[in-house]
């Protein structure tokens, strides 16, 4: 019996593990796709309002700063393709590491960057929202 139970029980807690998983992983999809189109109020949904973004650059902006940056066009992003990610959480907070290509517009060309990155979500009123960004350009081969 307990043999059985233990059966059933499995795949319902497994779901449970990957919910929280799979909504940072489709809120980060959402995010890219706000960036591409320039879409600002996903961006403030998405972004917390003590975002600290730093780019592969080590220049680094606040919530205010980046969505201005997407929206004027100073940071013009084109693709993002995500390489790997995995996503762990802790409670109230989730952090997310992976690899992607983003191509961004820069002189009026497509520059694509090879970018290892650390991204946390937290909480927040019963929504998850992003408060880190950190990326790092990897070295061409």
């Amino acid at each position: 019996m307990k043999k059985l139970l233990l059966t059933f029980l499995f795949p319902i807690f497994s779901f449970a593990q990957n919910t929280i998983e799979d909504k940072i992983n489709a809120l980060e999809t959402k995010r890219f796709d706000a960036m591409i189109v320039k879409n600002e109020a996903v961006l403030n949904e998405i972004l917390s309002e003590d975002l600290v973004y730093i780019h592969s650059n080590a220049s680094t902006d606040d919530k205010k700063s980046y969505i201005n940056s997407i929206i004027s066009g100073k940071a013009n992003y084109r693709k993002v393709e995500i390489i790997d990610s995995k996503v762990r959480v802790y409670k109230t907070s989730a952090v997310v590491t992976g690899h992607a290509y983003i191509t961004i517009l820069q002189n009026e060309k497509d520059v694509i960057l090879n970018l290892r990155y650390t991204d946390v979500y937290q909480k927040i009123n019963k929504k998850w929202q992003m408060v880190s960004w950190n990326s790092v350009k990897l070295p061409a081969n």
